[in-house]
């Protein structure tokens, strides 16, 4: 089972780089576990800005990336995660006290109401048509462009050819 306490004493057990993500992993967990709010004059609850991108970071892809580098399968993890969030009892486990998990599964009923499928879905690719929808004026972008670098606006500019070969000569 995975020790979820963030204070980790990790410098016998990982190199410099791993204690860096092990780090990074540690503070996601603690700001998953900040107290929701509610905003002035509404009746419901509100997730923190830091909070927010915390879950997004452990229930995303980015944990993935970073477990991989400290050999944990990101299944696993979660899975002890959430176990250990559930524990409604008194006792604090780790650096986990029980509000601090009441806090994280509230939080994350929060997070996963926001999410259509439970995780975030990854950007579209750049070439592909959803992207367009992301910046509906994309299009009218690039002919602006294209429009403002083929005016005559430029007579007088000297042009300097740039070689392609792998060397840059």
């Amino acid at each position: 089972m995975i020790d979820m306490n963030p204070d980790l004493d990790v410098s016998s057990h990982f190199i410099p780089e791993q204690q860096l993500i092990v780090s990074v992993i540690a503070t996601a967990m603690r700001d998953a576990c900040i107290k929701p709010y509610t905003p002035f004059g509404e009746k419901r609850l509100q997730m923190t800005f830091d909070c927010m991108t915390a879950h997004d970071f452990l229930w995303t892809e980015a944990l993935e990336s970073y477990l991989h580098y400290l050999d944990i399968e990101a299944a696993y993890f979660r899975k002890s995660l959430l176990n250990t969030m559930a524990n409604d009892s008194e006792k604090t486990i780790g650096q986990f006290s029980s509000e601090n998990r009441r806090a994280f599964r509230v939080n994350k009923r929060l997070w996963d109401a926001q999410q259509s499928g439970g995780l975030v879905k990854p950007l579209a690719d750049p070439e592909a048509d959803e992207w367009k929808s992301v910046d509906p004026a994309i299009d009218q972008k690039l002919r602006r462009s294209a429009i403002v670098a083929g005016t005559d606006s430029n007579a007088g500019t000297s042009y300097v050819t740039v070689s392609q070969d792998s060397e840059g000569v």
